[in-house]
């Protein structure tokens, strides 16, 4: 009886626990550019939130964030979105839902975009259940999305727009970086963050991300090694 007992006590608190809402220190940055230092709800967002709840202190109310009123916002040693308005392609990846064409279509929305690299070159990432998308910027140029697409040939193979290379050997050219090392580059978030701190340290031998992420920060570091 003591066993079932102590076993219900355990459950009963471990739902406490879990069921207890996270504010952790972070800031926004409004649609005016005011920084705000405040304590935001940490969701662990998989997917790229569309909204967020943040207080100005512990005694304050909660405060819905949304792409309508805010430009950015991160929690401290965590992940960092900045509002972009861009053209997405959201074509489906499943070989059922796959598209007859090679090229994008876009739709153009307003997203929250998870900032991995910031720099020279700033690179960013998309995330809504299936669909996975990159996107960069440089100094000289607005947001665009890396275009990587499956699409169904017309004998009925699975065929693949790569044309995110293009873009990065096109636009992102550095004397370290060889059309071998575009060519390697996969469309995946480790092998672009490599890629893009690779570019910026080209740019600026002192270059150090300064994206909130701490995993992120741990990969630059480690590329930093290797490429001194």
């Amino acid at each position: 009886m003591k066993q079932v007992f102590s076993l219900f006590v355990l459950l009963f608190l471990s739902f406490n626990i879990f069921s207890q809402v996270t504010f952790e220190p972070g800031y926004i940055i409004d649609n005016s550019g005011q920084k705000i230092i405040c304590l935001i709800k940490n969701n662990d967002w998989k997917n790229n939130p569309e909204s967020f709840d943040y207080k100005i202190d512990e005694a304050a109310t909660v405060v819905e964030g949304n792409v309508y009123n805010i430009a950015e916002f991160s929690i401290d040693n965590g992940k960092k979105y900045v509002k972009q308005k861009l053209e997405i392609d959201r074509s489906k990846s499943l070989v059922k839902r796959l598209s007859k064409s090679k090229d994008p279509e876009f739709t153009t929305e307003t997203l929250f975009l998870e900032q991995l690299i910031a720099g020279d070159a700033n690179l960013y990432y998309y995330e809504d259940s299936n669909l996975i998308r990159f996107f960069y910027n440089t100094n000289n140029s607005s947001t665009q999305q890396l275009i990587y697409k499956k699409y169904l040939t017309p004998d009925n193979r699975i065929g693949e727009n790569t044309d995110y290379k293009k873009q990065l050997w096109d636009e992102l050219k550095c004397d370290n970086l060889s059309l071998n090392d575009v060519k390697s580059t996969e469309y995946k978030k480790s092998e672009l963050i490599e890629f893009f701190t690779l570019y910026n340290q080209c740019k600026n031998p002192d270059y150090v991300n300064t994206t909130a992420s701490k995993t992120n920060n741990r990969k630059v570091f480690n590329l930093g090694l290797r490429a001194g």
